[in-house]
């Protein structure tokens, strides 16, 4: 059985925080990326913009676990970056 219950979003003000500008370089970033590395891009939106850890992003997007162990070299390098 499915429960569904509302849940009121809080506005933190993000809206209007980030610039045009920088969503659009954001974006076109992330477009370069995945036409270079399809996996990598979407590991990247997965650990950003839904907030999982490098760890399980890795597995969702289906890296061997020999890259899954060189993907936690990524950790280091992004923890001075939470997700969003």
């Amino acid at each position: 059985m499915v429960y569904r219950r509302r849940v009121e979003l809080v506005d933190r003000g993000l809206s209007n925080a980030e610039p045009m500008e920088e969503v659009i370089a954001i974006d076109e970033v992330l477009g370069q990326l995945a036409r270079e590395d399809p996996q990598a891009a979407e590991l990247i939106k997965l650990h950003f913009f839904a907030g999982l850890a490098i760890e399980d992003a890795a597995e969702i997007v289906g890296f061997s676990p020999l890259n899954r162990l060189r993907t936690l070299g990524l950790r280091t390098s992004l923890a001075s970056s939470p997700p969003a």
